[in-house]
């Protein structure tokens, strides 16, 4: 027997902020794979299969008090903004520059890369924010 009910797991806001501030390096040095790099296709595969992952985990986060899921503006603070805002171009490059002696460098611009690492984020927040861990936008990665 199978079931579509969607797994909910309840945290504090303080334990919630924790998690996803946790997965947030990780996250990035996937999306920034895909992004920035030439890579095999397992590898392609694996680093897609592990932000899916991920995010589904995130989407199935609620808030204890009002079980509701994380709010879109949360999201894209604690997956985006902390870590990029005000530095986008400076931290892309360091990502890129981390991961550049295991990986070859494609030829799309780290300033196109920034742009779009924020659009993600700001797409995938909106989705997660509706409880939908947004798996086709993964894809398109």
């Amino acid at each position: 027997m199978t079931t579509t009910q969607s797994t909910t797991l309840t945290f504090n806001r303080q334990k919630a902020q924790q998690i996803i501030t946790g997965l947030e390096p990780e996250i990035n040095l996937n999306i920034l794979k895909l992004m920035g790099f030439v890579l095999e296709e397992d590898d392609h595969n694996a680093c897609k299969s592990e932000i899916r992952t991920w995010f589904m985990f995130i989407s199935s986060i609620r808030f204890k008090s009002s079980n509701k899921p994380i709010p879109r503006k949360k999201l894209f603070r604690w997956l985006y903004s902390e870590t990029f805002k005000g530095s986008e171009l400076a931290n892309v490059e360091g990502y890129l520059h981390l991961l550049s002696d295991k990986y070859t460098r494609n030829t799309v611009r780290a300033e196109v890369i920034a742009e779009n690492l924020k659009f993600f984020y700001e797409e995938i927040s909106s989705r997660i924010a509706d409880s939908d861990p947004g798996k086709n936008l993964i894809d398109m990665l």
